[in-house]
């Protein structure tokens, strides 16, 4: 059944390292039969990431100040008011933050049977560590008023469809879990040429940098093995915050020449820079935030066939199980984390071997295709 689906977000998609998560999904469910618009806003750009014309539209004026945030809001709103009361499209998927501003319109369209279906679709929860627990508590009244609003929720992860589907009562058949993926096309290692020189084992992270996503710790292990007489080095890539503390922490792990800082590059780069690594490192410590996610790189680093070191986190678990090329930590600090990329250091011989199972695992279960096929699935059932 072919249908048309309208996306709002209250977002900023050119400011987002990880848009694949909503241009991939776009793309796939495009290439099922269904017409996707997605509606955000935008700091500086307006790419369209290949989707041509229409498919892609950003809402009011570049966003830089809360005066910019309000006028996204306000455009946001009048699509949500359009898209239930004019000419709608049959599916209405929204975040949390529309279905808290728009509930007494989204409540009023589902009260008189009208189409189309309104989703609410979660891909994180809050994870400002300073302001978790009042965020969270707005987050959860949020959900909880969609149970009225919307006919059905999607969630980032199984782990975060069963905790907030028994936190508010949701009937299990109104939800569903499709992750975060990856285009194997893209992220194919065979694509790629193989690094010059293999003197130092390098260990790789992209995405947020920071110290609540346990870059520091990761950055201390690496003084650790040094320390140890590993040789190991570090390259990060992404956007760096707690620039002051981070950079003192490399300068106590060996400075630059151990630890080097890039600044984002396009996605369609990170493949040749996975394939340049020895081992992907992702050092999400147990905060209940990452718990509950979906880490895109992690599903990257597997499709190019990487045996990578990950926290014991669920949202780890869940897709690695105990597979032999994951290496787990015992935890997240520095200490831990430099145990497990010994471990795989000694096995260095085995890295690229195991790592062909991880592969086989993401172009099975976590390509953009295979979500697509559950998100498509449980639209047409809502």
């Amino acid at each position: 059944m072919r249908m048309d689906i309208h996306w709002l977000e209250f977002k900023l998609l050119d400011k987002s390292t990880n848009h694949p998560s909503r241009t991939q999904m776009i793309r796939e469910l495009s290439r099922i039969g269904h017409r996707v618009r997605y509606f955000c806003g935008h700091r500086r750009s307006r790419p369209v990431y290949g989707l041509g014309r229409g498919v892609i539209n950003y809402l009011g004026r570049p966003v830089r100040s809360r005066f910019g945030l309000g006028l996204l809001l306000a455009g946001l709103l009048t699509r949500v008011f359009r898209s239930l009361f004019g000419k709608g499209p049959d599916i209405l998927m929204i975040d949390y933050s529309i279905n808290l501003a728009a509930f007494p319109i989204l409540f009023l369209s589902r009260a008189l049977r009208k189409r189309p279906r309104i989703v609410l679709d979660v891909r994180t929860i809050p994870v400002n560590l300073r302001r978790f627990q009042l965020q969270h508590a707005v987050f959860l009244f949020s959900l909880r008023l969609a149970r009225l609003s919307c006919h059905g929720i999607s969630f980032i992860t199984p782990f975060m469809r069963d905790v907030y589907r028994a936190r508010i009562g949701l009937d299990p058949k109104r939800s569903i879990s499709w992750t975060s993926g990856v285009d194997p096309a893209l992220f194919d290692p065979d694509r790629y040429p193989e690094r010059e020189g293999k003197e130092d084992f390098i260990l790789f992270y992209h995405g947020g940098i920071s110290l609540s996503r346990g870059i520091g710790s990761l950055i201390q292990a690496v003084g650790i093995l040094r320390a140890r007489g590993k040789p190991v080095k570090l390259e990060l890539i992404g956007n760096l915050v707690n620039r002051e503390e981070i950079e003192s922490l490399i300068d106590s792990a060996g400075g630059e020449e151990v630890c080097r800082l890039h600044a984002p590059v396009p996605h369609t780069r990170i493949p040749a820079w996975i394939k340049a690594a020895d081992l992907p490192v992702i050092p999400l410590p147990g905060f209940f935030g990452w718990r509950v996610s979906s880490p895109i790189k992690l599903m990257e680093y597997m499709a190019m066939g990487k045996c990578m070191v990950l926290t014991p986190i669920e949202a780890h678990r869940h897709v690695a199980g105990d597979a032999a090329w994951a290496y787990f930590s015992a935890g997240s600090s520095p200490e831990q984390l430099a145990d497990a990329v010994e471990e795989a250091f000694q096995n260095r011989e085995k890295l690229e071997i195991q790592g062909r199972e991880a592969r086989k695992l993401a172009r099975r279960d976590f390509t953009w295709k295979a979500q697509a096929g559950k998100l498509a699935g449980f639209l047409e059932t809502v």
